[in-house]
């Protein structure tokens, strides 16, 4: 049986400057959609008591492409144009469908000397057990934020950092990064090699190397899910003034669509393999107003596709990312390759687009087209 999953929605429809909420109803199996209008209701005496009845905004259609946890709450869905924005579950089957019952979120600290395999370490993460990239952010840790993100949920004066682990959270950029749908840690540490020599001795990580015993990569893995809500609020939900890793000169952006975003690890390890730099990254979710003035510039080019374009944008998570070296422009246009995934594909088979793209509006990335814009767009994503 094909039960849909039952949600409350958020459309503002500009035309008429309406915010309109909804109840949509998605059919997995199926592929279908229905959306009831909860803004406009209309009344009628049925057995002689009043009743009142939502309003059919959209009758079930089929629309290809979705999957539940496209409907997370706070999750950006286009629908036939229309942007909406899950508000809340409509009842508990749909939340267990989408969130799993007993599933929790990783929390993972890429550390400084693997940075040139942070985008392997994700791909391969995710490979474990079909996780889901939530979120990620590169930044600079001064030794007070590094103490306190070592501490939190311990007794300080108990479990102090020691001053070698701090230098080495703090000599250069780290990663962290937020994986979905976890259904149980040890997926992950089964994966997990203890590193020897090294004085992380906190209870509420694990220290070592992913991916292989001597070669893998160095990474901080939180031990308990409830912890990690705690390094997640920190660094994604809290106001801790944490220090810009982006650099205004020599610099491109590049923009994995939402899309795409699940492709992110590969996306990364293709720039680094590149031998470029990446100085910056941060996973974002704008408004449709927002990315239109962004592209505004790119309006001509884009022609009858633009609104689709920004609608692609705005629709759920994307991860901004600077890129940095001389030229770097055009080394970046090249590694995207051309606009059009089918194009992409015969002329440029291993590029981006030719490997992550659909269509001209679900191409994967978008990136700094002009010499001159590279800066100007950094500074408006990374401000």
């Amino acid at each position: 049986m094909d039960l849909p999953c039952i949600l409350i929605v958020r459309w503002f429809e500009n035309m008429a400057g309406i915010d309109r909420s909804m109840r949509l109803k998605f059919w997995q199996n199926s592929q279908d959609v229905e959306l009831y209008d909860l803004t406009t209701r209309r009344g009628m005496f049925l057995h002689g008591l009043f009743r009142e009845f939502c309003t059919v905004f959209l009758k079930r259609s089929e629309v290809r492409g979705l999957v539940p946890q496209d409907f997370r709450i706070g999750n950006r869905v286009t629908i036939l144009s229309r942007l909406l924005e899950v508000v809340s579950y409509g009842d508990e089957l749909t939340r267990v469908r989408i969130e799993g019952l007993n599933a929790g979120r990783l929390f993972l600290v890429v550390l400084p000397d693997s940075y040139d395999s942070v985008g392997q370490i994700v791909t391969d993460i995710q490979a474990l057990s079909s996780l889901q990239l939530a979120r990620l952010l590169m930044v600079k840790l001064t030794t007070e934020q590094a103490s306190r993100f070592y501490n939190l949920g311990s007794d300080p004066e108990s479990n102090r950092i020691s001053a070698s682990d701090l230098s080495f959270l703090t000599k250069d950029v780290i990663t962290v990064i937020v994986f979905d749908l976890v259904p149980t840690l040890g997926c992950v540490t089964s994966h997990f090699h203890p590193q020897v020599g090294l004085d992380y001795s906190n209870n509420h990580f694990l220290h070592g190397n992913f991916g292989g015993e001597q070669k893998g990569a160095q990474v901080l893995l939180t031990r308990s899910f409830a912890i990690a809500e705690q390094h997640i609020e920190y660094f994604f939900e809290s106001r801790v003034p944490f220090k810009k890793t982006a650099i205004m000169n020599h610099c491109a952006l590049l923009v994995v669509k939402p899309h795409a975003f699940n492709k992110s690890g590969d996306v990364i390890q293709s720039i680094l393999n590149e031998g470029l730099e990446i100085s910056a990254m941060e996973s974002r979710t704008f408004e449709l107003a927002f990315i239109e003035e962004f592209l505004d510039g790119y309006r001509v080019a884009f022609g009858g596709s633009f609104k689709e374009i920004c609608y692609e944008m705005a629709s759920g998570t994307c991860l901004i990312i600077q890129v940095r070296q001389d030229d770097i422009v055009q080394k970046v246009r090249r590694l995207c390759g051309p606009m059009d995934p089918e194009q992409a594909r015969v002329l440029d088979p291993k590029s981006l687009r030719a490997r992550f793209g659909q269509n001209i509006i679900r191409n994967a990335v978008h990136c700094t087209d002009l010499e001159d814009d590279g800066v100007r767009d950094c500074q408006l994503m990374f401000r």
